[in-house]
């Protein structure tokens, strides 16, 4: 029967906010960290390819920006990618055996003062 309040029966028309449902609200998009720094960065982890790496090489740019547009220095980018073959370095893939064992297939870049990060790597199959 409808009436004042057309919402399905057990469901109602008024909203809380998401405290009042027991949710916990969004995080603001400026947040950033914090984040123990020391080890997450490491030496040569920006370059995912070693010299005998198969496939094709790539390099992967780009910019991280806040939400006014700036720049974020500082920030840590991090990747996980399959080798030129698709097969990852990772118990979760059923043929992890015939992946390329001079591909890591995993890397971290910080940015600069600019925003920038920067990896080389190779192009994955599709």
């Amino acid at each position: 029967m409808a009436g004042d309040n057309d919402a399905p029966r057990g469901i109602s028309a008024e909203r809380g906010s998401p405290e009042d449902l027991g949710l916990q609200p969004q995080t603001g998009s400026q947040t950033v960290g914090p984040f123990f720094h020391y080890g997450l960065i490491f030496s040569g982890g920006e370059n995912l390819a070693g010299e005998a790496t198969q496939g094709e090489r790539i390099v992967l740019t780009g910019v991280v920006s806040d939400g006014g547009g700036e720049p974020v220095p500082d920030a840590m980018i991090e990747i996980w990618q399959a080798d030129a073959n698709g097969h990852f370095h990772h118990p979760a893939d059923p043929e992890a055996a015939k992946a390329d064992p001079a591909f890591k297939g995993f890397g971290r870049s910080r940015t600069d003062v600019e925003g920038r990060y920067r990896f080389e790597t190779i192009k994955p199959r599709a």
